[in-house]
């Protein structure tokens, strides 16, 4: 069991922590950079995009930036998001007020959507979670959301960035977070996908490419201050994680950029939910200004 829940701790570092053209369901390139062609979603036309990058339990800060913006009737109009941020981009664009999001957050039970794999190429299996994720949400499909939401996803067969605006909502945020190894990769559309954080952990391209005027993107992977080697096995896999976060990100065309200080929390600190809100809530209140002059 002890075994089982390190394997899971790390594999939802994403969660709570493509060679083509724009099809009616998403672009992609291999370059983790998006054309400027409008994606499949009609409603999505320009206008100011909020983008919450991936980052493990740390994607609780963005529930804290999210509060912030929502009190002081900060507009935007639709949201892009990776892996912890495109779940909390779409619950929230599903009706969940950030106390209800913060519940959710802190009411994920990862042992019960433990299903080991004994067909795929991953120890767990991707389905259980798209149940779950299916189960608390009230609309599922992207396209019905209330705020249009864009999630990034890489298929891992290409090497491809691929951005989807339509689609099975559960599925696709399945996608985006699903750890390769610790997870079967999600299918869909012919396509194998996994985590998107893999080439783009804070997709302001996915902004681009839909169009927007304005930029605002919330990066909760950029602090990065551990120090020695790590001790076990989970510290290490979270190290190695942090790593790749540190590289897979640009914050280039965000109009306001907001990174929470995180440093001084584990990545798979799941108890520290309260803490990592409240440094979301700070470090959008120290932008509150720039945000009001959008």
């Amino acid at each position: 069991m002890k075994r089982k829940s390190a394997i899971l701790v790390a594999a939802f570092l994403f969660f709570v922590g493509c060679n083509g053209d724009f099809s009616s369901s998403g672009n992609s390139n291999n370059n983790g950079e998006a054309s400027a062609e409008s994606l499949g979603n009609d409603t999505i036309d320009g206008g100011t995009a909020l983008v919450l990058g991936g980052g493990g339990a740390w994607g609780a800060a963005h529930i804290g930036v999210i509060e912030v913006l929502l009190e002081n009737e900060i507009h935007f109009d639709f949201i892009t998001g990776t892996s912890a941020g495109a779940i909390a981009g779409a619950f929230l664009s599903d009706g969940y007020s950030p106390s209800e999001l913060r519940e959710e957050f802190t009411q994920i039970k990862l042992l019960d959507l433990a299903r080991p794999s004994l067909q795929g190429i991953g120890f767990f299996r991707i389905d259980p979670v798209v149940e779950y994720l299916s189960e608390r949400l009230n609309t599922d499909r992207l396209e019905h959301l209330q705020i249009p939401v864009v999630v990034t996803a890489t298929d891992i067969e290409t090497g491809e960035l691929v951005y989807y605006d339509q689609g099975p909502t559960g599925l696709l945020l399945a996608a985006s977070m699903a750890l390769p190894v610790i997870f079967d990769p999600a299918e869909y559309d012919g396509r194998f996908l996994a985590d998107g954080g893999i080439i783009n952990n804070l997709p302001i391209d996915a902004a681009k490419a839909a169009g927007a005027d304005r930029i605002i993107a919330v990066n909760v992977a950029g602090s990065f201050s551990d120090t020695g080697l790590p001790e076990g096995r989970v510290e290490y896999a979270n190290r190695v994680y942090n790593i790749m976060r540190q590289a897979m990100y640009s914050t280039d065309g965000a109009d306001v950029y907001i990174e929470p200080d995180l440093s001084g929390i584990a990545g798979i600190d799941f108890e520290a939910y309260d803490e990592m809100i409240k440094l979301g809530r700070e470090a959008a209140l120290a932008v509150l200004e720039e945000l009001k002059e959008l």
